[in-house]
């Protein structure tokens, strides 16, 4: 981590499996990772539906229901 820092590089941290993995890498202050915690492995036509779901629900965080 501190070597990606002093180069000016982010971390993503791989075979984050579970909340323990997690948290340890918000101990290091890694802000980023992937694994099975996150999601399965998906198929490339599944990720922009993915993706664009996470987007809407961002937008919509905070508004309230209609």
């Amino acid at each position: 981590m501190r070597l990606a820092w002093n180069l000016g590089l982010d971390v993503v941290a791989e075979g984050v499996e579970t909340h323990r993995h997690y948290a340890q890498l918000k101990a290091l202050r890694c802000e980023s990772g992937q694994g099975y915690l996150f999601s399965k492995p998906l198929p490339p036509d599944a990720v922009e539906q993915v993706l664009q779901e996470e987007h809407n629900r961002s937008q919509n965080e905070g508004q309230e229901p209609a």
